[in-house]
């Protein structure tokens, strides 16, 4: 004798019930598979950087540095950080915002005044 279950599935659908169950937890499978390794791949991609000119560098600095002194009134944390991978002569060199600043022909470091929450130093 078959189940109630069997015979309501095949009667509204015609597909038996353990098909059904069985096709639902196979999508259920793969979209947790394709999440975790979208969630994988963003957690391992957000570290890859890709070596700039000292142009470009200097450009991403100056739009940090200004975006964080006009809101904070302080300089971006990882100001003195060397978190920015530069192509100089043909070499790749790590340096950080403000070795970026000295290089490209600033005088001085910049600096942010806190009061008016503006850039100082910073021309060239």
């Amino acid at each position: 004798m078959k189940s109630i279950y069997y015979t309501i599935a095949n009667y509204s659908t015609g597909i038996p019930m353990k098909a059904m169950s069985n096709t639902l937890y196979l999508v259920v499978a793969a979209v947790v598979i394709l999440v975790t390794a979208v969630v994988v791949l963003a957690i391992f991609f957000q570290g890859v950087t890709p070596a700039t000119g000292i142009t470009s560098a200097k450009s991403l600095c100056m739009t940090e540095a200004t975006m964080s002194c006009a809101t904070y009134g302080k300089m971006p944390p990882t100001w003195n950080i060397q978190n920015r991978k530069v192509t100089e002569n043909g070499k790749t060199v790590d340096m950080s915002c403000s070795q970026v600043m000295l290089r490209s022909g600033l005088k001085t470091d910049c600096t942010c005044d806190e009061e008016k929450k503006t850039l100082e130093g910073c021309v060239t």
